[in-house]
């Protein structure tokens, strides 16, 4: 991603330019676009950030109508991933649907947090004042066309706004020239949801027009807060957001973590996003989850290991692991333990979805969770499981590159008691239980 820097020569750009890509670039979020590196050369300032194949939401709206799960399931993460920005002290400036990246399973990437406002694009687009841009007319919340001080409130009318055209399909105020579209949003009160598509659910209307109320106050305090009460509107479960404390519990705080992981587990067993490529990472991981208690017959006498059939399919919702079983998961890897996955190749979409999707899901269940790459390189996959051995690692799973040459590093894990689960490029996963039990 490249954007020419007309201001480039000026050193008042330059230090902007780089206070802010540094600050984007240490936003590391599931849902934040990476930034790779980024420099101003004599004419261009560029940010080289990944390449997402799956268009943008904009596009995904105007192709077709969304359901009203598949609307909150993309909504969710942008919601956290604007939370997880405004925590760390940036504003976003100019959230909209085209700034919305998905690859090709719908995970959303929010992107574009704080060039806005420094490198224009196309006139009747963007608004500038003193050679700055602010921002977009048709998504902005009226204090910033207004040009006034702005806290992450401002961002929270533009999620409302975004959240209004996934509904309705349409831009809420559109006009011939960006001052129509201005004049609209400080004067005119937007039109609700329903009067556009009656199928929309009341409670979701509420959610809409709260965000979009033109005092700050009025809205909802936190990007996470709105995302809860529209999952609240639809009966969803809220995934837990990211960078929440997991600390581990105590024996009397135990019944309340139960109670937390009840509700994961539940949501767990009734995912409807389509997962496809992650899907066998996620069933090695719920897998590998159930072997971390069998590891240990003195937490749980009364477990079975699980049992894979060969020739025979199910889905992840077979395996999900137990509100227990996560509980003396978590007991068993303890403060310091961590469940690796030696993936074959993240620079592929392929094993970067897997790693993904079992990283949330660890993430959710509060279980310590760490990829390491071996970099389509049988060699250096030996290599890998050896270094998370040393790292501490209490369970792994492993894509198989060559299993002729990771025989013994395989067999080391096994005599270590290590509960491992071996994910070959196919998908399918084969479970080695503790001991050589089979």
């Amino acid at each position: 991603m490249i954007y020419l820097a007309t201001e480039s020569s000026r050193q008042e750009f330059r230090k902007r330019f780089e206070k802010e890509a540094e600050t984007i670039a240490l936003l590391e979020h599931p849902h934040i676009l990476p930034v790779f590196d980024y420099g101003i050369t004599e004419s261009v300032a560029y940010l080289a950030m990944r390449l997402v194949r799956g268009g943008t939401l904009e596009g995904l709206v105007q192709e077709r109508p969304l359901s009203l799960d598949e609307m909150a399931h993309i909504f969710e993460q942008v919601a956290h991933a604007l939370d997880y920005a405004h925590r760390h002290g940036v504003i976003h400036r100019d959230l909209k649907p085209s700034n919305v990246l998905l690859d090709q399973e719908q995970h959303a990437y929010l992107s574009d947090f704080g060039v806005a406002k420094m490198i224009g694009s196309s006139a009747h687009t963007t608004i500038t004042v003193a050679g700055k841009v602010v921002g977009t007319p048709a998504y902005m919340a009226p204090e910033q066309l207004r040009g006034m001080s702005v806290d992450h409130r401002a961002d929270i009318y533009s999620l409302g706004m975004v959240l209004h055209y996934m509904l309705t399909r349409r831009i809420l105020f559109e006009g011939e020239s960006p001052l129509a579209v201005i004049y609209q949003l400080l004067e005119e009160e937007p039109t609700p949801p329903r009067a556009i598509n009656p199928d929309t659910p009341q409670a979701v209307e509420t959610v809409v027009m709260r965000a979009l109320e033109k005092d700050p106050a009025r809205r909802f305090d936190s990007a996470d807060e709105m995302a809860q009460a529209l999952n609240a509107a639809l009966g969803r479960v809220t995934t837990p957001r990211y960078g929440s404390a997991t600390a581990t519990p105590s024996r009397a705080d135990n019944t309340v973590r139960i109670s937390r992981l009840s509700r994961l587990a539940t949501s767990a067993r009734h995912m409807q996003r389509p997962l496809f490529w992650g899907l066998a990472g996620v069933i090695a991981l719920f897998i590998v989850i159930v072997a971390l208690v069998w590891a240990r017959p003195a937490l749980a006498p009364s477990f079975h290991p699980p049992t894979v059939v060969a020739g025979e399919r199910s889905g992840a919702d077979a395996v999900t692991p137990t509100i227990e079983e996560i509980a003396l998961a978590a007991q068993y890897l303890g403060e310091d333990g961590f469940i690796a996955y030696i993936v074959c190749n993240q620079r592929t979409e392929f094993f970067a979805a897997h790693a993904r999707e079992m990283s949330d899901i660890a993430r959710q269940y509060e279980l310590r969770f760490r990829v390491y790459d071996s970099e389509n390189d049988a060699y250096n996959e030996t290599v890998q499981i050896e270094r998370a051995r040393t790292d501490g690692a209490r369970a792994m799973i492993v894509c198989v590159l060559d299993p002729d040459l990771l025989a013994d590093a395989l067999a080391a894990i096994d005599r270590a008691n290590i509960p491992l689960v071996l994910n070959n490029v196919g998908g399918a996963t084969c479970l080695r239980r503790r001991g050589g039990g089979g």
